[in-house]
């Protein structure tokens, strides 16, 4: 905006490329202070001095009066939050909450209760958003529709989405959702990720990654990949002896001895 009352500081090409990103960013912020400052940037460009940035005003227009519309609502749960859940940033979410709760998710007995009770605390939350907005069968699309006329601010709108991220997240954490990473495996595979789960942290993306990396290999290089993910702190110290040798044993995945399993560990004390 300080370059478009300025006119002239920096280049034209520089100007409708920061311009173009706008316009595009712009369809997912539905927060009262994007609107405000849309329509100010609205204003400016439709009275600049150079056309060919006065010809992106109606493409702003549009894109201001399409934040209700069908199309962007649909697009919003197709596209956009499918985006996000695969984003750095949802990773790195996701990592620090494990690493919060690390305790609980090494624990055999306590890591599906803890997911399960941080599931419980996000739909708490979003059964009590204002003026009836309460989601019916995950139609965050429509959500973010009806949140538009509740003239949201920013710093909620991004605690809600936050909150819809890591509620994706941790629901395929318990294998309950994102087809496209569990469409392919049977139920004894899931089963095994399943248990799996607190001795990689509670992260079953970690837990299918390392069965098929595992899969079919030496017993000498099952228990060098151990090492190096114990090492990694990907793989809990406290649970890579008897309990991942028991599951993958049992699963034919690791098929020799728990002797010779223990041998060809190499886990410090400092890595723990």
């Amino acid at each position: 905006m300080a370059e478009l009352k300025r006119n002239g500081s920096i280049d034209k090409e520089t100007l409708l490329d920061h311009l173009s990103r706008i316009l595009e960013l712009a369809k997912w912020d539905v927060s009262r202070e994007t609107q405000a400052q849309l329509e100010q940037i609205r204003r400016l460009i439709s009275n600049h001095t150079d056309q060919d940035i006065r010809a992106l005003a109606p493409s702003l227009r549009h894109t201001l009066s399409a934040l209700g519309s069908k199309k962007r609502t649909r697009e919003f749960q197709e596209i956009r939050l499918p985006e996000l859940c695969r984003s750095t940033e949802a990773e790195q979410m996701h990592r620090q909450w494990c690493a919060f709760h690390k305790a609980e998710l090494t624990d055999i007995g306590l890591w599906q209760k803890s997911i399960t009770q941080q599931l419980e605390t996000i739909e708490a939350c979003l059964l009590r958003l204002p003026a009836d907005l309460c989601y019916q069968k995950d139609q965050f699309g429509e959500l973010m529709h009806r949140l538009i006329y509740l003239n949201i601010p920013r710093r909620k709108l991004l605690m809600m989405q936050s909150a819809l991220v890591l509620r994706q997240c941790l629901r395929r954490q318990l294998g309950l959702s994102d087809p496209d990473s569990t469409s392919h495996l049977d139920k004894t595979e899931r089963d095994t990720i399943l248990k799996l789960a607190p001795i990689f942290y509670g992260n079953t993306d970690d837990a299918r990654n390392f069965l098929l990396i595992a899969k079919g290999q030496k017993p000498s290089d099952i228990t060098s990949l151990v090492t190096l993910w114990v090492r990694d702190k990907r793989i809990s110290a406290a649970n890579c002896h008897r309990p991942l040798w028991t599951i993958l044993h049992e699963a034919g995945i690791y098929t020799a001895t728990e002797s010779n399993w223990n041998m060809h560990l190499d886990i410090r004390k400092a890595w723990r």
